[in-house]
């Protein structure tokens, strides 16, 4: 038998239904038959299979979820064992009190989240978090916040900062975590990949917090769990196909299950926010709502009439005009339809929670496409360049879908008035991406019609895969289409490479994903930034 992982989980994941622990395996039929009876002894057993491997998950309260995963590890090594020590184990994990307390909470209809930090009851400026034998004797003070939840393949930083502007321009003090940093206000507390339960933890027990908005990336909700059981609202933004082959999940229909997990954190009665246009939503969505009938679903479509569409250019939600599509930045236009997806999503969710019309427009003009509102992603430039301009467009796409967006923006910035004399690209690949992925990410950049690619070696993120295997992939299908490439040792190296070889006209594409913040600093300090980009109206 072969163990493939062992992990506690906090909250439903794909393999289980609530708090517990989960153990991935690889043996024939008669061992995992063997196995399932021997975890059965610890809990509730629920058993899937995915393509190669099976996964058990056992159930048990927040308290005991670590001991119950070791246990259940020690099966998996010695299944012949006695479970009996493990039990003895678990047992002594239990905590009576945090148990009382979250009952005598929840009894009140306050939200609680436990971690090995503690039990806290509330949400941020409400909120209190409690230790082991803590015997509060009152629940004044505590209250719940607004929560919302955004997760998809792409748009989950953009749609979580929409929000977060939202909630601000109406007065509250909205703290969001995402893939950028965590936030409380206008303050980053945290700079780095905060899109995971820990940082979502963070936010929600933070004394500044009256409003949150929780980016929740796929790998979290796999790994621990979705904890959270009081969100008034969860976005779906878009699900395609990017990481897969982890954690068990092969297809894009097994990536939209992951994301539609973001349902189960809804208190009763909450919205789910989907995206209309993709096709694959009511298969799940019917067995999703076979257990939450009580969730109310919105969609956004920028194709058709929907909850959240788009109406003689006009945004508009439950029959209400928002503000033009032109009048938001992030849109250039009308141009990035990814970013009018977003803004309806995120418009969508703020209705949902109530906030006002004018607010939700306010939200949505507030991002503008520069690194101080808008870090890493659409952040747009005018450059000076021997002989005249140039634009720099600095983004965070990598997977197919992402590319294949910015290649239509680069495509119909012409149209503006501004003909490139020639679109460039920066582009690179972390290394635990399929080759079917790669490929294709690889000839939506294609579809930008670059004149040359600059392509970026990403040492830290090779993931299994031999130093150049990555650019040499993408070279070849780029030569075979007849376009120029060059190699350069890492992302620093391939930016300055491609600013010192600007001319009047060009449209420069930089796909940050390593040092985002740093190549920000070398388009302003080498390039002579002269203004942010005029939107092209």
């Amino acid at each position: 038998m072969e163990l493939l992982s062992a992990r506690y989980v906090m909250g439903r994941t794909l393999d289980l239904d609530g708090a517990g622990a989960v153990v991935h395996v690889r043996a024939d039929d008669a061992a995992l038959g063997v196995l399932e009876r021997r975890l059965s002894e610890l809990g509730p057993c629920a058993r899937r299979s995915y393509t190669n491997h099976v996964a058990f998950g056992v159930r048990g309260s927040p308290d005991i979820a670590e001991a119950l995963a070791d246990a259940m590890e020690a099966l998996v090594l010695d299944p012949a064992g006695s479970p009996a020590a493990l039990v003895q184990a678990i047992d002594a994990a239990r905590r009576p009190n945090w148990i009382r307390l979250q009952e005598l909470a929840r009894a009140r209809g306050l939200p609680v989240l436990l971690d090995d930090e503690g039990l806290s009851i509330g949400v941020g400026a409400w909120s209190a978090t409690f230790g082991m034998e803590a015997r509060p004797t009152s629940f004044d003070g505590l209250a719940s916040a607004p929560v919302a939840m955004v997760t998809g393949t792409n748009g989950k930083t953009t749609t979580t900062r929409f929000l977060a502007a939202m909630a601000q321009a109406q007065g509250y003090t909205a703290g969001h975590t995402c893939s950028d940093g965590i936030f409380v206000g206008a303050q980053c507390i945290e700079r780095g990949d905060w899109s995971g339960p820990g940082a979502a933890r963070r936010i929600l027990r933070h004394g500044r917090v009256r409003f949150a908005v929780l980016e929740t990336a796929r790998g979290g909700m796999l790994r621990r769990g979705v904890q959270v059981d009081f969100a008034d609202a969860a976005v779906v933004t878009n699900v395609s196909a990017d990481h897969l082959g982890e954690w068990g999940v092969q297809t894009v229909d097994d990536m939209a299950e992951v994301k539609l997990l973001v349902g189960y954190a809804l208190r009763p009665g909450g919205t789910l926010v989907l995206n209309a246009d993709q096709w694959r939503w009511p298969e799940l969505l019917e067995r999703f709502q076979a257990e939450r009938p009580d969730v109310v679903v919105r969609w956004f479509s920028t194709v058709r009439e929907a909850d959240g569409c788009v109406r003689d250019g006009v945004v508009v939600v439950d029959g209400q005009r928002v503000l033009p599509v032109r009048e938001i930045p992030l849109t250039f236009g009308g141009r990035a339809a990814h970013n009018i997806e977003n803004a309806l999503a995120a418009a969508l969710a703020g209705a949902a929670m109530g906030l006002p019309t004018p607010m939700i427009a306010a939200g949505l003009r507030a991002l503008t496409p520069d690194p101080e509102h808008s870090a890493g992603r659409a952040n747009a430039f005018t450059v000076a360049v021997p002989g005249g301009e140039a634009t720099v467009f600095v983004d965070f796409a990598h997977n197919p879908e992402g590319m294949r967006h910015l290649a239509v923006l680069a495509r119909t910035w012409g149209e503006a008035g501004h003909r490139p004399q020639r679109r460039l690209l920066m582009i690179g690949q972390a290394g635990d991406r399929s080759d079917a992925v790669l490929d294709a990410t690889t000839r939506a950049a294609l579809e930008m019609e670059p004149a040359h690619v600059y392509l970026k070696e990403m040492v830290k993120y090779q993931r299994g895969r031999q130093p150049g295997e990555v650019t040499s992939r993408m070279h070849t299908i780029f030569a075979a289409s007849g376009v120029q490439t060059s190699v350069w040792p890492d992302e620093l190296a391939a930016t300055a490479a491609a600013l010192g070889d600007l001319r009047d006209g060009d449209f420069l594409l930089l796909l940050a994903h390593t040092d985002a913040a740093a190549v920000v600093e070398r388009v302003r300090a080498r390039a002579r930034v002269t203004s942010v980009l005029p939107l092209p109206l």
